[in-house]
């Protein structure tokens, strides 16, 4: 995509999107699957030569001594950290390789965004 010299070369990261989905994984014991969602819209009237949309999927598992009912806050906490964490460094390199300024997307706390729990099990 070409850039127009003549608006700000700026991206706007209220435009980012950011979703993720923990399910239960029936047939094996304190294991999950979180699904992490990031879209990065450009807006029309800024300069943004990207437009990101990716997904990221992961398996977890948490110690059986652990109480039951932290198992799914810690899932959903830590494993949405460590797929945002990739996430962010994937989408920093591949928009480094291009003739435009690379981006870094900003730190998250997964502690404070709402995940979609799926409590039918699957698998």
């Amino acid at each position: 995509m070409k850039c127009d010299n003549e608006k700000p070369r700026e991206l706007s990261l209220k435009n980012i999107v950011i979703s993720n989905k923990l399910v239960p994984l029936k047939k094996y014991k304190n294991r999950y699957a979180v699904t992490l969602n990031l879209e990065m819209k450009a807006p029309e009237d800024k300069n943004t030569p990207y437009s990101i949309k990716m997904q990221m999927f992961g398996y977890f598992q948490v110690p059986d001594e652990m109480p039951e009912e932290l198992r799914e806050k810690m899932v959903k906490t830590n494993g949405s950290s460590i797929l945002y964490g990739a996430a962010r460094e994937i989408i920093k390199e591949m928009t480094g390789r291009s003739i435009n300024r690379k981006i870094m997307f900003p730190t998250v706390s997964f502690a404070e965004i709402k995940t979609e729990s799926v409590k039918k099990e699957v698998l």
